[in-house]
């Protein structure tokens, strides 16, 4: 990796980073927001919602905005508007104008999953590698964007604080994200020429598997905490005792499993320069829906191991999927390609969460609801395997 693709790949991780801890941080002031406000636990649900489906439904519209003004001017909007939003919630004296606050976040919030991955993938080589990195900067921040909103809430005695601290990083990456190099939609020396192979039933089996993995990462981690802590009632190996607060033994044991995400982005991206995409996507899906049909029947430590192997596992096939996208898209069209995938993944995947707690609450347990996010998960098996012997067959 030369030194300026080293920089695209450190501004655009730190820009990824930031976006999910925009978005992220409403869990560690969800309890003192709804003590302000008197918010019931369903109306923390649907407040705690907006910014994440609009931060996946404005994906597809800010491809397009991508193609007209250029990867690095969207994530320069996404920054500054993001910060404005993050002002507006912070500076918020009533329910409405949080609200109108965590709008914003979600539409500007949206427009970096398609401008980031664009420019990564259009100018850097060794793409897997850079895709790797830049996953793993988005799993730090998803682990700690809550745990560090409530320690800013705790520290400033408001939960205003944690907004208004985001904007100082958020303005910061501006000046360097528009002093990185400007993508022309070639493709970057050492990647393959890109789009050969591609047809629409390669497309739609990809973005199938997209949308399942979104389906099925909002299904498992909104209830991955009170699921462990529910599930596990001893410690393990000596840590997590039950006598500890329940909410943060859950936040500890749900820990577990988003950094062992961070291992696997890392292991993931380096492994997509070793291996045929298409087969390490399908060994990956398999070895994902095997760890939540056992995190549904196992108990205890093992359970907890069962959880580590899905977040390893799960997150090691994010660089492999982005890398999909990149290989079988042209980089003329990769910009929509990305917003495509996630608008489906964030956006329409965001009822994962909903179905899950539904069939939760219907069969008795939130093991049935992991059960069933295995279930799902079996169908992107189906899709997995119908990409792979498609991209094996030569194009009509």
């Amino acid at each position: 990796m030369t030194g300026r693709d080293f920089k695209v790949v450190l501004i655009t991780s730190l820009a990824h980073g930031q976006a999910h801890l925009f978005i992220l941080a409403f869990g560690g002031v969800a309890i003192p927001l709804s003590v302000e406000f008197g918010l019931s636990d369903a109306d923390i649900g649907w407040f705690g919602t907006l910014a994440p489906i609009l931060f996946g439904l404005g994906a597809l519209p800010a491809s397009l905005l991508v193609d007209r003004i250029g990867a690095r001017l969207v994530i320069a909007i996404y920054l500054v508007g993001a910060s404005i939003a993050s002002i507006v919630i912070g500076l918020s004296s009533t329910l409405h104008q949080a609200l109108v606050g965590f709008a914003l976040l979600g539409i500007f919030g949206s427009f970096y999953h398609p401008a980031g991955l664009t420019l990564l993938t259009r100018t850097v080589s060794m793409r897997g590698k850079a895709l790797g990195y830049h996953g793993m900067a988005g799993s730090v921040a998803i682990f700690t964007a809550p745990v560090l909103a409530g320690w800013l809430a705790d520290s400033f005695d408001t939960w205003r604080a944690a907004y208004l601290t985001l904007v100082i990083p958020g303005l910061f990456l501006v000046p360097g994200v528009l002093l990185l190099r400007k993508d022309d939609g070639s493709t970057p020396i050492g990647e393959s020429e890109d789009g050969e192979g591609s047809t629409w039933p390669v497309l739609i089996a990809l973005f199938g598997l997209l949308l399942i993995l979104g389906f099925v990462y909002r299904g498992t981690l909104t209830f991955l905490p009170k699921f462990l802590q529910e599930s596990i009632k001893g410690p393990i190996f000596g840590f997590f005792h039950p006598d500890m607060p329940a909410a943060t033994r859950a936040g500890q044991l749900a820990g577990l499993t988003l950094v062992s995400g961070v291992l696997g982005q890392w292991i993931g991206g380096h492994l997509s320069h070793k291996f045929s995409l298409p087969s390490l996507c399908l060994a990956l899906t398999i070895l994902t829906t095997a760890s939540l049909i056992l995190m549904g029947i196992l108990p205890g430590s093992p359970l907890v191991a069962a959880s580590a192997a899905f977040g390893f596992f799960y997150f090691m096939l994010q660089p492999v999927g982005n890398g999909l996208v990149a290989r079988y898209t042209s980089s003329r069209r990769r910009s929509l390609a990305f917003g495509i995938a996630f608008t489906l993944s964030f956006g329409v995947g965001a009822a994962g969460s909903a179905a899950t707690g539904v069939i939760s609450e219907r069969f008795g347990g939130l093991s049935y609801g992991m059960l069933a996010n295995g279930v799902v998960m079996s169908i992107g098996v189906v899709a997995a395997i119908v990409l792979l012997k498609m991209t094996r067959q030569p194009p009509a």
